[in-house]
């Protein structure tokens, strides 16, 4: 039986560098030294973040927006084309009726769109949302005063529309956060 032969191994050894990066006597090339800034590290954790799977992203996709409950008609849209046309003629003809009637419209459908996206996560409306509800508060609280002959200066109703809107911001902002994985707000 033949044995076989012991080959001898040999390990290599790594090049030295110096203080300076230069490459010890008779060693290989010296290795480039690479720093990285806290900003840096800061930036490149900020990019893995995004780019992981499940993190919200900033900008929404055009295939992420809700669909309505009539998807395939797009009711919203037809109904903002007809505001807008009976807007228009109204200003036109000079008859509130229509200019009145096609704004209502135009508000109606956009608020629609605009609760629709808001409350899917998929783009904020909270100042918008909060600002309806604030008009809407203080000009009914307006009415109903007016309507019960209460006497009462006007700036407490303006109060009235900025702590509503305040207190629906905040709501509002909230919820998005929920719906949307942790955004404020989205593009």
């Amino acid at each position: 039986m033949a044995q076989p032969k012991n080959k001898k191994r040999r390990s290599r050894k790594r090049a030295r560098t110096g203080p300076a990066g230069a490459a010890a006597p008779g060693g290989a090339a010296p290795r480039p030294q690479t720093t990285t800034t806290k900003a840096q590290r800061a930036q490149k954790a900020r990019d893995a973040r995004q780019a992981a799977p499940g993190a919200p992203k900033l900008k929404a996709d055009r295939g992420e927006a809700p669909q309505p409950i009539w998807a395939p008609l797009p009711i919203t849209e037809g109904l903002i084309l007809v505001g807008l046309i009976g807007a228009v003629a109204g200003l036109i003809m000079q008859n509130t009726g229509f200019l009145l009637g096609g704004l209502g419209l135009l508000v109606a459908s956009s608020l629609e769109l605009a609760v629709r996206e808001h409350l899917a996560g998929y783009r904020s409306h909270s100042s918008l949302i909060a600002a309806v509800v604030a008009m809407v508060s203080a000009a009914g609280l307006g009415l109903l005063l007016n309507a019960a002959d209460v006497g009462l200066p006007q700036w407490p109703l303006l109060l009235v529309g900025v702590l509503v809107f305040a207190g629906m911001f905040r709501l509002m902002r909230e919820t998005f956060k929920r719906r949307s994985g942790g955004l404020s707000f989205r593009v």
